[in-house]
């Protein structure tokens, strides 16, 4: 009786202990959709039990986050952990503990499809551009090349295709010449793709684009005025809370294969505390990865995680075409699509002239 009132009060003498016994903080900043905190904070919380730290997380808007987090920073706040873009400024290296980065989820562009409309979606570049004009159809129903069709009265464009965005576009022109962005690049290859695109365009049958097209690009898909449009996993959480309709396909493959830009998130140490190094081994791990994906759907770059994910549509993108730009082929991208490319479609530049132009901008990436 008595051992077993002693096993006891040690008991209550190890619970106080836990619960009273001091936590380090460790302050993390991150930007995600609150379905993505949420899922975080399950895994951190696991964490949590056994090592006796706390976990503060603040979210914080994607848009400039880099700079957000240096004016926290600058203003003495205690920032370990953040969770950042892959494409990281070379400034903000500067406050970055460079030998504890860790690639937390990668994302690649898509083809997401309305099944209601569209039954199987294109498997490749020519297939996409014929089922834009295939399945466009104006308030009268009728469709492209029909008697009577009117392209200024569009009822429900087949895709969105946002023009003015290299990230949007790289896909058709990547996989028609997997050297478009080198000196290497193919002629024909490249002003096939710009044509293509430009017919499309003067015909009416693609949306109006904008600088900030994201928004409209979603609209319109969940309204069914688009059947189709590329975007990434991202999206995802927010077709499934609205109960959107959608399936999910590889990117369109062109003659040279498929081409995705790779984008993502990272983990980045910005404290050279020996608990947040143990931290970071842990959001590094393939458990914290499973987690991940399932609580979030985010894909760790990892062999050893995509090799165990069956039947998923982007670890088999990742495999296959995705692309990792880095912060000049981006620029690149954004400033040609935004400007030149934009002056093709308009006749304002020869097909000869956008060639040029554009070789001229990617030998600076050699």
């Amino acid at each position: 009786m008595k051992l077993r009132s002693i096993a006891l009060i040690l008991i209550i003498i190890l619970l106080l202990l836990y619960i009273f016994l001091p936590r380090e903080e460790i302050n993390i900043i991150v930007q995600m959709e609150e379905e993505e905190v949420s899922g975080l904070m399950k895994v951190l919380t696991k964490y949590e039990r056994f090592h006796f730290v706390k976990f503060n997380i603040l979210n914080i808007p994607f848009s400039n986050h880099f700079t957000r987090i240096e004016e926290f920073l600058k203003s003495g706040k205690e920032v370990d952990i953040a969770r950042v873009d892959i494409k990281m400024p070379n400034w903000f290296k500067d406050y970055v503990i460079h030998d504890r980065v860790v690639i937390q989820a990668v994302d690649c562009l898509l083809l997401f499809y309305n099944p209601e409309i569209i039954a199987s979606p294109p498997r490749t570049i020519d297939e996409f551009i014929t089922y834009i004009r295939t399945y466009t159809i104006d308030n009268q129903g009728k469709r492209y090349g029909e008697e009577g069709f009117s392209s200024n009265r569009i009822k429900r464009y087949a895709a969105f295709v946002p023009l003015n965005s290299g990230w949007w576009m790289s896909p058709f022109f990547g996989g028609e010449d997997r050297d478009f962005l080198s000196q290497n690049l193919e002629h024909d290859s490249f002003i096939k793709v710009a044509n293509s695109f430009k017919e499309l365009y003067q015909s009416g049958l693609l949306p109006d684009f904008k600088d900030t097209f994201y928004e409209q690009m979603i609209r319109r898909f969940r309204e069914g005025e688009v059947a189709m449009m590329l975007n990434g996993p991202w999206v995802i959480p927010a077709l499934k809370e609205l109960g959107q309709e959608f399936r999910i396909a590889l990117i369109p493959r062109g003659s040279e294969g498929r081409f995705s830009p790779m984008g993502g998130q990272q983990w980045v140490m910005l404290s050279d505390k020996e608990v947040v190094k143990k931290v970071m081994n842990y959001l590094a791990s393939d458990k914290v990865a499973f987690e991940l994906y399932k609580y979030n759907d985010t894909i760790m770059p990892k062999e050893s995680v995509l090799n165990n994910l069956d039947n998923n549509i982007l670890a088999e993108q990742l495999y296959d075409g995705a692309v990792k730009l880095g912060k000049d082929s981006d620029y690149i991208l954004y400033n040609f699509f935004s400007n030149d490319y934009i002056e093709y479609l308009n006749d304002k530049m020869s097909k000869e002239e956008l060639f040029d132009s554009w070789k001229g901008q990617v030998r600076s990436l050699e």
